[in-house]
């Protein structure tokens, strides 16, 4: 008997069998732990359309005003801002001194704003406190919770728009880069084989093109316990349709 469990132990059927179920006891350690920990995570995503003129070329045969003044160029952006963690962010959690807003360069003006999507049970609301400053203030936000607000404005092309503030204990983060971070997580084992292939010297390309079979190697199983990880993060923390204002 000892010997048929010896015999099946020293198999390469066990031996597959034993990396099945380490592979599985790491992915359901990070799945407790993911569902375990607790933390806020404010974010947001920003979409700009340009809607008339830009600053180098503008519509001549159409006119807009506001108050009475000739608008040359007008662009529309819409923010979504929610909670992504899983415990609740409150209005104390933000700093009285540095609300969460919106400031555009010295130069700029809003316009307009307007509340896309909101649930009126957590309390938001927007107040323009100066020519170019939006402030969103609300009670508080549970997980996927949160608003989705346009704005027009004459801000410069280029100009990045971002939602800023201080939230105690954590920050407030693009989803974009999130959703970035982990899509791209083996960029720094690709991106030094992939420069040297773009690389102008022929024996740079050749050392490049022979690191392709073992990046390959390498990534594989990366690959297979990274790909449930992923998988997990954004089935638990995906965010509502409302909130995707543009593209990731």
């Amino acid at each position: 008997m000892l010997d048929y469990i010896n015999e099946y132990l020293s198999s390469p059927v066990a031996t597959i069998i034993s990396y099945i179920i380490g592979l599985a006891g790491f992915i359901l350690t990070f799945v407790f732990y993911f569902k375990s920990k607790k933390n806020k995570a404010p974010v947001y995503m920003e979409n700009t359309r340009n809607l008339i003129g830009t600053r180098q070329s503008t519509t001549k045969d159409i006119e807009i005003k506001f108050k009475s003044k000739p608008i040359k160029f007008l662009n529309l952006t819409t923010i979504s801002f929610w909670n992504m963690g899983n415990l609740p962010l409150l209005k104390s959690d933000i700093a009285s001194a540095d609300p969460i807003k919106i400031i555009l360069s010295e130069n700029s003006e809003i316009f307009d704003f307007f509340v896309d999507y909101k649930d009126e049970v957590n309390g938001i609301t927007l107040a323009l406190t100066a020519s170019n400053t939006l402030v969103l203030t609300f009670e508080y936000l549970d997980f996927n919770e949160g608003v989705v607000f346009s704005f027009y404005h004459n801000s410069p092309e280029g100009e990045r728009i971002k939602l800023q503030g201080t939230v105690i204990a954590t920050k407030i983060k693009s989803y974009r880069e999130v959703y970035n971070k982990i899509d791209n997580s083996m960029d720094w084992l690709t991106n030094p084989v992939q420069y040297l292939l773009d690389h102008r010297f022929i024996i740079l390309k050749f050392i490049g093109g022979l690191l392709i079979l073992p990046t390959l190697l390498i990534l594989l199983p990366i690959a297979i316990i990274l790909a449930p990880i992923k998988y997990i993060t954004r089935r638990y923390r995906s965010p509502k349709k409302e909130f995707i204002v543009g593209y990731l």
